[in-house]
């Protein structure tokens, strides 16, 4: 299979539980780039979140961010695609989030929103190394459309919150889990997997088979599904594993860089 375009999940794939990047991993990506194939960042995060792994991996200048919500070009400091939640909706949801007991973060342009410094969003501080704007009653505050809500709760409440969200908010709202105690909530038909059909087909002008995608949370399951080969890591969540064209090692041992040693550079170091 010729791969062109290696998609690549960020937290639980790319990055370790220690929060670095390995470097057999950089490797990997950087011999990928320099025989032309064409690797990027997708994530649940904003661009600013990723923002620094420009200048640590040799990637393409676009990034999938938000879940899909938003596809960015760093280079251009451009916005290609943008879909966000509607200020009633948004409202809607941080009801329910309340109700359910939940951390809730919005986003804006300058960064995370959230009610109040707690667990929460120190452990969201930690991994996307953004500072939070903390509005002490975002129900009231809320007047901006954001691309994407996140709720943050206890991994063994996150299934069944995600069962009532779903059945609050129906075809209203695309809602899924990333992390196992992330809630990742977007409009409708936002995923990776659509924004990686945009990125293959419309701006690259190339075909599913051409691209291998690499990730380990539901948040990547559409777009392991829509790629020609869709590799989960071993530390992916049951619904991920089962539908992998391959299972690479986990996160903590290089992962990413034994599917692309096997796949682009046919099983070398695999």
């Amino acid at each position: 299979m010729d791969i062109k375009l290696l998609a690549i999940d960020m937290d639980d794939t790319l990055i370790s539980d220690d929060l670095i990047i390995s470097d057999r991993d950089k490797t990997a990506i950087r011999r990928a780039r320099e025989i032309g194939v064409k690797p990027f960042m997708c994530t649940g995060r904003p661009f600013l979140g990723i923002e620094r792994y420009f200048d640590e991996l040799d990637v393409e200048p676009l990034a999938i961010c938000f879940g899909g919500a938003e596809i960015y070009d760093s280079k251009g400091n451009t916005i290609l695609k943008h879909f966000a939640i509607d200020v009633d909706t948004a409202k809607e949801v941080i009801a329910f989030a309340r109700e359910c007991g939940c951390h809730i973060q919005a986003y804006r342009d300058d960064g995370f929103v959230c009610e109040q410094i707690n667990k929460y969003s120190d452990l969201y501080v930690r991994l996307s190394n953004l500072n939070p704007i903390v509005l002490e009653n975002m129900l009231e505050c809320i007047n901006w459309e954001s691309p994407k809500l996140l709720m943050i709760s206890e991994e063994d409440k996150v299934p069944d919150i995600i069962k009532l969200a779903q059945e609050r908010f129906g075809d209203k709202l695309h809602i899924s889990g990333s992390r196992r105690d992330f809630i990742e909530i977007v409009k409708p038909g936002v995923t990776k997997g659509n924004a990686l059909k945009y990125l293959t087909e419309e701006y690259y002008g190339f075909m599913p088979e051409n691209v291998m995608a690499i990730g380990d949370g539901f948040i990547d399951r559409d777009m392991l599904l829509y790629a020609g080969i869709g590799v989960a890591m071993a530390n992916a969540v049951p619904s991920v594993l089962e539908i992998a064209d391959y299972i690479t090692a986990d996160n903590n041992n290089s992962g990413v860089a034994k599917a692309i040693e096997k796949f682009v550079f046919g099983g070398e170091n695999a």
